[in-house]
């Protein structure tokens, strides 16, 4: 397969119907709209197959087809969720394929999953169940009270919810995340995450969950946490997953175990392996090897071999997936392939060493193609509980550098936190306790249920290209335009943007009244206040905002005026 959903192309300038039509607006500079168009489909991915077929030509012209064929085969990236009859071998990979175009490189394939013969399958069922439901914090303001009732039959690998929170008109994201409550009164949560601007997905899994009436309820974080952002009301989107075994073979020794229907559901996502013994080792410590060769067989890791024909860690059976996980791009959902690798590794690879806790969020969140957000994170590490932000006890445990992977993993539900209550013996009420155990060693079933969540957040279309950026800095001026006012609340796009060190931000009152101008960064984090409540009359105005105190990256502004609110992204580039 290749790249073929809203592609950027020359207008036909005789058929209207080959051209994109309204989308077209939106992502083409009005100046180039005569010339240029986007649309989808086979007609926009095949010429990038047909583009690879002549650089490889034009390096090496005697090529037959089916050398041509083959190579573009065993080139290809494996794609997550897809089986061979959906995508053939997987996702093209230009410079790959020149690699062996130009015989710097014959050995490219042996990470494919359609040249595989896996241990390990599962005969999975999949239903799926869209609900909305309408959410407000206060409750009682909200026609269903934020919840819904789940019935669970017996029998099921995992029950799944998937929710979008587009936040106000479908682009700022809410602080909301959905909680799924068993029969038995026991929650599972993880937690919104701190991209809730630029991604709107979030997602609960419960391993093996009981039969019964379950409750999905959707909560959010309020004032007072200390995260300076609220969650607002909005219709919410979303759909159950109910995954039903129908049969499986190589995996003779999970049954019984808590994590058993996590582990079916990786084996049937091809997120893991068994052994060729029929077993899979549900509490062994997970080998780096073996999470290399997972990472790149189910998530989304490019094949990769260095340049020269070497083999920077020998030629193993696992060689070939440890040459992927650890160059910079390896994965998918990096587009500008700049990232740095999924795995860290020195000379040598370390291959049967295992693989802590940290080690697992780092290489998770690398996958996801959230490095900058990651590593923009500053202050304590948290995880939400019942909408409180909790900090984690041992943050000073976690590897410098690493605080803003395991945030993010918490937030997503990757990994986990660990609990506890504290009473001293004159406290009137226990004290919440978390901790995340940095070092920790994952086992193979840990690993499972952390793949499973993260498999569901990249189908999901997670991705945070150029997030970065915080800070604290001074107030903007106030310049006012009397002037008559049209019928509505407008706040229009900053101009100009990108920006440095400044920029406008206009906007429209059809009233007078109080307006609220504050500037966020993509943690949610207020690091302006721009307008705090003055009274302005009805019509236009505009406002200087001066970001030289402010680092690089995305921020979002957001007007709070005539009982409406509307928030917009801007880019700072220095």
């Amino acid at each position: 397969v290749a790249p073929g959903v809203d592609i950027i192309s020359t207008r036909a300038a005789t058929n209207g119907t080959a051209n994109g039509g309204d989308a077209d607006v939106d992502a083409i500079e009005p100046a180039f709209l005569p010339f240029y168009t986007m649309i989808s489909g086979t007609s926009m991915a095949t010429p990038h197959v047909a583009g690879i077929v002549a650089l490889m030509l034009e390096a090496n012209p005697t090529l037959s087809p089916l050398e041509i064929k083959e190579i573009l085969q065993a080139s290809a990236t494996n794609m997550p969720g897809r089986a061979t009859w959906e995508v053939g071998t997987g996702y093209v990979n230009a410079y790959a394929a020149m690699l062996s175009a130009l015989g710097l490189r014959t050995d490219f394939g042996a990470t494919l999953n359609a040249r595989r013969t896996f241990n390990s399958n599962v005969d999975l069922s999949i239903e799926r169940d869209d609900f909305t439901i309408d959410y407000n914090p206060q409750p009682a303001l909200s026609a269903d009270g934020n919840t819904m009732e789940i019935g669970v039959p017996a029998g099921l690998a995992t029950l799944a919810v998937n929710l979008t929170a587009d936040g106000v008109a479908s682009e700022t994201g809410n602080t909301i995340y959905p909680v799924l409550i068993a029969p038995d009164g026991t929650e599972y949560l993880s937690g919104t995450t701190l991209l809730f601007p630029l991604e709107f997905s979030r997602t609960e899994i419960v391993s093996n969950p009981m039969a019964g009436t379950w409750t999905l309820e959707i909560r959010g974080i309020q004032s007072g946490t200390g995260q300076n952002v609220v969650s607002l009301p909005e219709e919410v989107n979303g759909e159950v997953v109910f995954s039903r075994v129908n049969g499986f073979t190589g995996l003779d020794d999970i049954a019984g175990h808590a994590a058993a229907g996590a582990i079916q559901a990786a084996i049937n996502n091809r997120l893991a392996d068994g052994f060729a013994d029929g077993t899979f080792k549900p509490d062994a410590n997970l080998k780096r090897k073996e999470l290399a060769e997972y990472l790149v067989m189910g998530l989304g890791i490019r094949q990769s071999l260095p340049r020269d024909g070497s083999h920077t860690f020998g030629t193993a059976n696992w060689a070939p997936f440890a040459e992927a996980v650890v160059v910079r791009g390896a994965a998918l959902k990096d587009g500008d392939q700049n990232d740095d690798g999924v795995m860290t590794a020195g000379s040598s690879f370390d291959p049967n060493g295992t693989v802590s806790r940290t080690d697992l969020a780092y290489a998770l969140v690398q996958s996801l193609g959230l490095q900058s957000a990651a590593r923009s994170f500053s202050g304590d590490v948290t995880v939400s509980f019942n909408g409180e932000a909790i900090t984690i006890e041992d943050q000073n445990a976690i590897p410098a550098g690493f605080e803003g992977y395991v945030q993010l993993a918490l937030d997503l539900g990757l990994l986990n936190a660990y609990f506890s209550l504290e009473q001293g013996p004159y406290d009137l009420f226990p004290e919440i306790k978390a901790r995340f155990n940095p070092a920790e060693k994952v086992t193979r079933a840990r690993y499972a249920v952390s793949a499973n969540v993260a498999f569901q957040h990249y189908r999901a279309g997670i991705t945070a290209a150029d997030v970065s950026g915080s800070g604290e800095g001074g107030g903007g001026s106030l310049v006012t335009d009397e002037i008559e006012a049209p019928g509505g609340f407008v706040l229009d796009q900053n101009y100009p943007n990108p920006f440095n060190p400044s920029t406008a931000m206009s906007f429209t009152l059809p009233e007078a009244g109080a307006a609220r101008l504050t500037v966020y960064n993509v943690l949610g984090q207020q690091v302006r206040v721009l307008l705090d409540g003055q009274n302005l009359s009805a019509g236009t105005h505009a406002v200087q905002f001066d970001a030289a105190n402010l680092a690089s990256g995305t921020y979002l502004y957001r007007l709070e005026a005539a009982g409406q609110v509307v928030t917009r992204q801007m880019t700072l580039v220095k």
